[in-house]
């Protein structure tokens, strides 16, 4: 029998290193980790069997992660799916964030913020109310925040910068995140 895990992330890059690290990082911490070098692959593989969510490359060639998210977002089975970009330009960030991604982390990307993404996308899913928006309860970024601590979240790449007091106050009010 196999032994339980956190979860199955489907990671998508055309970065043959980016792969492998994140592959590894992903089942050191306990994921159930599978690769797909393009947005076609991981169509395929997303139909074969959907993940619990999904790191996922901005810029790959053909199909780029956007008009994946996109095409993911139209679909009623894969709607749902949490989908954490990378990029190595944060002025992908709002783009990525109004397509739908749950979380942005720029390239070369932290180990420990990927994690703390995947745990809140998975472990703590949003719930989606007929207005098309999803509602965080704090106890999402509560979780983050405990692995790095208020003020390293508010300046991470998951947050915009902002004072350690302001943080820590918007941890205890409820946030809305835009997906599509």
């Amino acid at each position: 029998m196999d032994a339980p895990t956190k979860g199955q992330v489907l990671i998508v890059d055309d970065n043959h290193e980016v792969l492998i690290g994140a592959d590894l990082r992903l089942r050191a911490a306990g994921y159930a980790a599978r690769v797909a070098y393009d947005a076609s692959e991981a169509l395929r593989s997303i139909s074969d069997q959907p993940p619990d969510a999904i790191v996922l490359d901005m810029v790959m060639p053909g199909m780029s992660g956007l008009e994946l998210i996109a095409r993911l977002r139209r679909l009623p089975a894969t709607r749902r799916i949490p989908v954490i970009m990378l990029s190595a330009s944060l002025r992908d960030k709002q783009s990525a964030l109004d397509a739908g991604a749950r979380y942005f982390l720029p390239k070369p990307y932290d180990a420990e913020h990927l994690l703390a993404a995947l745990d809140a996308a998975i472990h703590e899913p949003l719930s989606l109310p007929p207005t098309g928006r999803i509602e965080a309860a704090p106890s999402s970024m509560k979780g983050i925040a405990r692995r790095t601590g208020p003020k390293a979240l508010c300046e991470s790449p998951i947050k915009s910068r902002k004072s350690a007091e302001t943080c820590e106050s918007e941890l205890r009010m409820p946030m809305t995140i835009q997906t599509f």
